[in-house]
């Protein structure tokens, strides 16, 4: 396995499955520049926590909230329209979006109970 930075942050960021994080603990083990290189970005990591840990506490603006929700409610109802098939693979997205928060932390668990309310 090649250790490419972007393997790295995945590492710091707890992404990785336990085969590849194996692989890249044994490299930090085996080699002080790879450790070095973790050591970077588990810093740059944190120093990024602290400075936006206070907005993500902030809460999400209701119209960027109804913004949210009305893509949804366009997307569910351009479903209803369409063939099985195209809606699993829309609520498959619209899951995913979620997931990943579209914008925020705070902005996914809003976002999230919005699909759940609509998807009833």
């Amino acid at each position: 396995m090649t250790i490419t930075e972007a393997i790295l942050m995945a590492y710091v960021d707890g992404e990785l499955e336990p085969g590849a994080r194996a692989q890249v603990e044994a490299a930090m083990a085996a080699d002080p520049d790879i450790a070095r290189r973790i050591a970077r970005h588990r810093a740059f990591r944190d120093r990024l926590r602290a400075s936006f840990d206070e907005v993500m506490e902030e809460p999400v603006p209701d119209r960027l909230l109804a913004t949210a929700a009305g893509a949804i409610r366009l997307a569910l109802d351009h479903a209803g329209r369409t063939s099985p098939a195209s809606r699993d693979g829309l609520y498959g997205g619209l899951v995913g979006i979620a997931a990943e928060g579209i914008l925020l932390r705070h902005l996914h668990r809003e976002v999230l109970r919005q699909v759940v309310d609509i998807l009833g």
